[in-house]
């Protein structure tokens, strides 16, 4: 849907909504194009837990991500530093509630094509056992963030990966023809059953596993605009398969 299409919709709603009683209709915007993104900041905590089960985490190769850089940081509990990864997953689609009044919140949002590779070694010889995240999508509502596990074992597809805190500093807008969105999620705690998927797929002893998932795993900060246009062009906005990653 193009911003000016969108504004007009928006205002053509408005106006149906405020005739009909209703509270809110649901607008849907492909951001393929638009300079909408999600940055992936892992915790302290998180990259320390890694570390001590000897994983690794990298931006899949043929993905939408990339790393945009490694930030040396203070762990508040261990008082080391720790390097802490950032990921950029572009926005590929975004739903939002417009209000007879015009006032916007958010539904949900997709990083489709986007994905993060966890790895292990899996012994002398042998090559790194290898987990994927992809095809990241967000429910405001229910606070959780859904992805597609691959492992060697299988596809998992679209479910709960983590359960997260919307931290309600979210700024959004219908200025003109454009709507802006910005905002951040926090506090990522694995779904326990997702978590198991994963340290199954990495050969992660049982016992080894309840600090992982007790531990706070980063959290996300959103930026959506229509407007602007993606430099480089419109990424490609289609799930990425097993195949893809090389499962």
């Amino acid at each position: 849907m193009s911003q000016i299409k969108f504004a007009a919709t928006a205002l053509a709603l408005a106006a149906g909504l405020a005739i009909g009683g209703a509270a809110n209709a649901a607008i849907t915007l492909n951001t393929t194009g638009s300079n909408s993104n999600a940055t992936f900041t892992f915790s302290t905590v998180a990259v320390g837990q890694m570390g001590l089960v000897n994983v690794k985490v990298a931006a899949a190769d043929g993905s939408n991500t990339t790393l945009i850089g490694v930030t040396p940081t203070v762990d508040a509990e261990s008082g080391l530093t720790v390097d802490v990864p950032s990921f950029n997953m572009p926005v590929t689609k975004a739903s939002f509630n417009v209000g007879w009044d015009l006032k916007i919140s958010p539904v949900s949002g997709e990083a489709l094509r986007s994905a993060l590779i966890l790895s292990r070694p899996a012994g002398r010889g042998q090559p790194d056992l290898r987990v994927a995240l992809a095809n990241f999508r967000i429910d405001f509502a229910k606070q959780v963030m859904n992805a597609d596990v691959f492992t060697s074992a299988g596809a998992n597809l679209n479910i709960p990966l983590y359960n997260f805190t919307d931290d309600k500093n979210t700024k959004l807008s219908l200025v003109g023809v454009v709507v802006r969105m910005t905002g951040t999620i926090s506090n990522f705690i694995f779904e326990d059953a997702t978590a198991d998927i994963i340290g199954n797929g990495l050969n992660i002893a049982p016992v080894l596993r309840p600090p992982l998932k007790e531990a706070q795993w980063g959290g996300v900060k959103i930026s959506v605009d229509a407007l602007a246009k993606r430099p480089g062009g419109a990424v490609n906005g289609t799930a990425l398969t097993a195949a893809n990653l090389g499962f």
